[in-house]
């Protein structure tokens, strides 16, 4: 592939011995045709004058393809692109994963040049005090890619624990992104799994007599997932079945833990029995889309948003007829179809009726007998 002019023309070996010789960082840049990341900064970073003027004077910089150099990508450690990994001496040193800014390089690499890790140094921000949940997010990140994996522990565990008491806007990168490092943690590192493990059966006796929709409780689920033990989730349903009165609030998050889990499990009946008020439901769902497209919002934004509720709808709505149907609910199975006809008819709705229903129907029974 050709690379922007600052990379040498150069086996890996032959950069190596060179910066080992001349006393010189040796800059590595693995890249791939297909990643997106890679082809902004080829763009950006690679042809910024600041940053290819700091590297002609400090450092010899190599790329390569990781699907054309499999046995560099894989002596290197490589599992996303880009990285880029500073050697020093001779040795690899440091590295950093992802789109970065010119000015985030030169300082990275001025780090290197003295001898300081990203890591040493998101550490020194963090004990300052006053490190955002983002910049801890990252020192956990660099910790684990270091294969400091206790460290990377304590550091995901106080992020979970306590992040949204900092940054309480932080919710959604906590469900998401920082639940997903911890997933992949918690496989590669039986201690934090042990770890994390602890903390989800420390959450149960006050999820158990706490809400139904507490956030105790969706810490709990949650974890389950984390652990990739969503068995114990639907172990729990079984169990409180008989007695489940789902207000508003905990009906969204059992739409988002539990209902999954049911249909995985080809238990359609039970997923019905779930709503007490499937046609308000599917009502508060639409108002919510409406409510989000009368906001400010620019065209495209506007446009795209439209074909993604629209979609959600016909899914949301047929998957709630094939539930009630399975629940034997067939007269507010089919308010629930007139109601999705008025916002969304058309013979795409009517095939996912009909998909879903034949679905529902072919399942297996399950412990309801649904």
């Amino acid at each position: 592939m050709a690379r922007p002019a600052v990379f040498a023309s150069a086996s890996f070996a032959e950069v190596l011995a060179r910066s080992k010789a001349e006393g010189r960082l040796l800059v590595v840049d693995a890249s791939a045709q297909w990643c997106g990341p890679c082809k902004a900064m080829e763009r950006g970073a690679w042809a910024d004058p600041e940053l290819v003027a700091w590297l002609h004077a400090n450092a010899i910089a190599f790329q390569f393809d990781v699907d054309e150099d499999e046995a560099l990508a894989r002596r290197l450690s490589i599992q996303a692109m880009p990285t880029i990994v500073a050697f020093r001496e001779g040795e690899a040193f440091d590295r950093l994963v992802g789109l970065r800014e010119p000015k985030q390089l030169v300082e990275w690499l001025a780090g290197v040049k003295r001898g300081e890790t990203s890591t040493a140094r998101a550490q020194a921000r963090v004990h300052q005090g006053g490190a955002s949940m983002r910049e801890r997010m990252e020192l956990a990140s660099m910790l684990a890619m270091n294969e400091k994996l206790d460290e990377a522990t304590e550091a995901y565990a106080w992020l979970w624990e306590h992040c949204l008491e900092h940054e309480p806007a932080f919710v959604g990168v906590r469900f998401s992104f920082l639940a997903q490092a911890i997933t992949e943690l918690t496989r590669r590192h039986p201690a934090a799994r042990s770890r994390f493990a602890a903390m989800r059966d420390a959450l149960l006796p006050g999820a158990m007599i706490a809400e139904v929709g507490s956030e105790l409780l969706g810490d709990w689920f949650a974890m389950n997932v984390m652990l990739d033990e969503c068995e114990r989730t639907v172990r729990w349903f079984d169990a409180a079945r008989p007695t489940l009165r789902l207000t508003p609030k905990a009906l969204k998050l059992f739409e988002l833990r539990v209902v999954p889990l049911l249909l995985e499990r080809q238990r359609w009946a039970d997923v019905g029995a779930l709503y007490a008020d499937p046609v308000a439901t599917l009502r508060l769902a639409l108002e919510h889309q409406e409510d989000v497209l009368a906001s400010p919002l620019p065209a495209e934004m506007r446009e795209e948003l439209e074909v993604v509720f629209r979609d959600q709808l016909i899914r949301d709505a047929a998957q709630l007829r094939a539930c009630l149907l399975a629940a034997g609910r067939s007269g507010e199975a089919e308010e629930v179809a007139a109601v999705a006809r008025q916002h969304q008819g058309g013979e795409e709705l009517e095939r996912a009726f009909e998909r879903m229903e034949r679905e529902a129907k072919g399942a297996t029974a399950g412990p309801s007998g649904g």
